[in-house]
């Protein structure tokens, strides 16, 4: 799982801690942190928590397949 954030997150998925960063006045560049997860069959939630200091805000994420590195395209997501 990659994320990309303006100015700093945390997230969460299913309950375990993937990745945490602050940098001040940082700008959105997808893919730049890293967290290696195992997707389980059926559900699987992810919790963004975003840390928003000056300017505009921002937030990227993706799975990619952990042979290929490329990402994966067929997940359904519902946003609540």
């Amino acid at each position: 799982m990659t994320v990309g954030s303006d100015d700093g997150e945390k997230s969460f998925l299913n309950g375990r801690r993937v990745t945490a960063f602050y940098t001040p006045s940082r700008r959105l560049s997808a893919d730049s942190e890293s967290g290696v997860v195992t997707l389980r069959p059926g559900k699987n939630f992810l919790l963004v928590k975003i840390v928003q200091g000056l300017g505009g805000v921002g937030h990227a994420v993706r799975f990619l397949d952990p042979e290929t590195k490329q990402p994966v395209t067929d997940l359904d997501v519902t946003l609540r």
